[in-house]
């Protein structure tokens, strides 16, 4: 499988999630029982699931017109929806990738692997490491 169609099988299944979620909170919501708690219903929408959090909030009519839960999930969902485009144009992936890439130990950003020391050139034609 490619990175597309990896992404893309992410977005769908993290959307059907928390589309589930609403519902499944709405209904413990009704009959008394344990509620997902906010930051899961948020959390999925900022992975990527804010699209099928907003339909299924619109759907089982649940967190509606609770503030902020509402504003943030919108929000969130927003983030989400750039962060999955970012990671899905080709050249911002690359850039993403490298970024990460230098942070880690061994990376372009860790000098001291390549050159523990700087070299020193000293007057009268030597040098020192």
């Amino acid at each position: 499988m490619q990175a597309v169609e990896i992404s893309i099988a992410y977005f769908i299944c993290v959307n059907l999630v928390a589309w589930f979620l609403f519902g499944h909170d709405k209904d413990r919501a009704m009959t008394g029982g344990w509620r997902t708690p906010e930051s899961i219903l948020l959390a999925t929408a900022l992975f990527g699931g804010g699209i099928g959090a907003k339909v299924g909030q619109r759907q089982y009519r649940h967190k509606t017109r609770k503030e902020p839960f509402r504003t943030r999930l919108n929000i969130f969902t927003v983030l989400g929806l750039i962060a999955f485009a970012a990671l899905n144009v080709p050249a911002t992936r690359s850039a993403i990738l490298s970024a990460v890439i230098d942070q880690l130990p061994g990376g372009a950003a860790d000098d001291t692997t390549r050159n523990p020391r700087p070299r020193v050139i000293v007057p009268g034609g030597g040098s020192t490491f």
